[in-house]
């Protein structure tokens, strides 16, 4: 949102969609060995504001909208009206995306044990994302050692070159890497 600003002037109007596991969301729950990602989005849209919005405002937003993906929503969407609820959400992003609204994907790739798969090769050294087509998409990844995190970004390039620069993103950062 930064970023926005800095492109701008302002702050452009904004979603934040954030991919929602449910496998420990559905009934009956899925084993934990079922390979796969099966997922939904919560949806948070940002208010237009003055001043920027708090690091723990937008934080308290989308953690709002992940607890109503939970297991009485996502029974409703395996249930016969199950399309119309799925199809409900769905039409709340498309009225907000025609209005110029800019749109920020998360996705978190943590605990899925990604560095703990063997495939007869060994443990792999390094993760990564197949090459992304979307703009705005932030995908966490644990990292290969440690409890550490992190974070593939995707934006256009213009839009990257001022996201490095952002000096309160690089107080959190131990490297920037381009791949």
């Amino acid at each position: 949102m930064e970023v926005s600003r800095a492109r701008s002037g302002c702050l452009s109007p904004s979603i934040m969609i954030h991919a929602v596991d449910l496998r420990p969301r559905i009934y009956p729950p899925l084993p934990k060995c079922a390979a796969g990602y099966l997922s939904w989005l919560a949806i948070a849209p940002t208010p237009i504001m003055e001043s920027p919005m708090e690091l723990h405002h937008l934080e308290n937003e989308i953690r709002t909208a992940i607890k109503k993906v939970d297991k009485e929503y996502t029974r409703k969407m395996q249930g016969d009206n199950g399309f119309s609820v799925m199809s409900d959400s769905l039409k709340q992003i498309g009225e907000l995306v025609p209005q110029n609204v800019e749109v920020y994907r998360f996705i978190s790739c943590f605990n899925f044990q990604l560095y703990g798969a063997d495939f007869g090769w060994g443990k792999p050294i390094w993760v990564s994302i197949a090459a992304l087509l979307f703009k705005n998409v932030v995908i966490f990844i644990e990292t290969s050692v440690g409890s550490g995190l992190g974070a593939w970004v995707t934006m256009d390039e213009q839009d990257m070159t001022i996201f490095e620069q952002n000096q309160e993103l690089r107080s959190f950062v131990s490297s920037i890497k381009n791949v």
